[in-house]
């Protein structure tokens, strides 16, 4: 396979074991995770060591030196950051994976590999403009020059028009939240309480007992994930364990874990999962903030 092929064939599995362990980070396809998150360690490592050994297709160019070069195709104001721009998207990619190996020892390493997790996705986007910006110029020139006709690329202006909607969207989204004094938990509970007021004509207040009762309620529809105490055990103060792929699972109540229950986009998604996961349908929003309660005063 020539150099080129062996270059595409990088990018598309890195790519493709990214997105696998992106998806796939919850607790029940933990396995999966695991499995394309080492895949995307070996792929940076790989790719590290072949830029360190500076020959090849997969050599990292300094920048002096790509100057030097003269590559037709390339825009000589923006060819000295490409080799800065891959050294820090394998730099993040690096630690990335690295911490998510280092998240499957030590707990130490798990909210950094979150957080490198979320960011992750933004810097391979800016990878991608910078890419765009550097070739999408000359490439559209060609096809100018053979098809007199034809306008300017529209590329760039595009990925800016949408990078720029996204980030306003994003400002308008952070900027509608309201903010709240007490803990997180309360501006969670505030929202459970006005969608239970939305869909309970007489709504009055959640029941920790109700919410403990549901917890502890067997249900048949998963001969493994029998209730919700299989996984995060009797007492939700200590550390669980997922059933069906082992995982460790922190505890599950706020007083042994006050990240739990604090951001209501995090709430949401695991109600969304674990209720058909272990009941086989939704919880009512009347259910789910009657379980946080019980989470929330344990």
């Amino acid at each position: 396979m020539s150099g080129r092929g062996l270059w595409r064939l990088w990018h598309a599995a890195l790519l493709g074991s990214g997105v696998v362990a992106y998806l796939t980070a919850d607790e029940d396809t933990y396995r999966m995770h695991q499995a394309a998150g080492y895949l995307f360690v070996v792929l940076i490592l790989g790719r590290l060591i072949a830029a360190l050994a500076g020959s090849g297709a997969f050599a990292l160019r300094r920048p002096a030196r790509l100057s030097a070069q003269g590559r037709p195709g390339v825009r000589a104001s923006l060819r000295p950051l490409l080799p800065w721009m891959t050294a820090g998207l394998l730099l993040v990619l690096g630690l990335a994976g690295l911490s998510g190996v280092g998240a499957d020892w030590s707990k130490a390493f798990k909210g950094v590999h979150e957080i490198l997790g979320e960011v992750t996705p933004w810097v391979v986007f800016a990878h991608v403009v910078l890419v765009v910006a550097v070739f999408a110029g000359p490439l559209a020139g060609r096809k100018a020059r053979r098809r007199p006709m034809g306008g300017g690329s529209r590329v760039l202006p595009g990925l800016c028009l949408a990078a720029a909607l996204a980030t306003g969207l994003a400002s308008g989204l952070a900027a509608s939240r309201p903010a709240w004094a007490g803990p997180p938990q309360d501006a969670v509970l505030a929202v459970l309480a006005e969608r239970a007021r939305a869909a309970e004509g007489a709504f009055a207040g959640f029941d920790s007992r109700r919410g403990e009762a549901l917890y502890r309620a067997l249900s048949t529809n998963d001969p493994e994930l029998t209730s919700c105490a299989a996984c995060h055990g009797v007492d939700p103060r200590a550390a669980g364990r997922h059933v069906k792929s082992g995982r460790a699972i922190e505890p599950v109540a706020v007083s042994a874990n006050p990240e739990r229950f604090g951001d209501i986009a995090k709430v949401d998604k695991r109600f969304t999962r674990d209720c058909k996961a272990v009941l086989g349908r939704a919880c009512t929003a009347l259910e789910q903030g009657d379980y946080a309660r019980f989470l929330i005063e344990r």
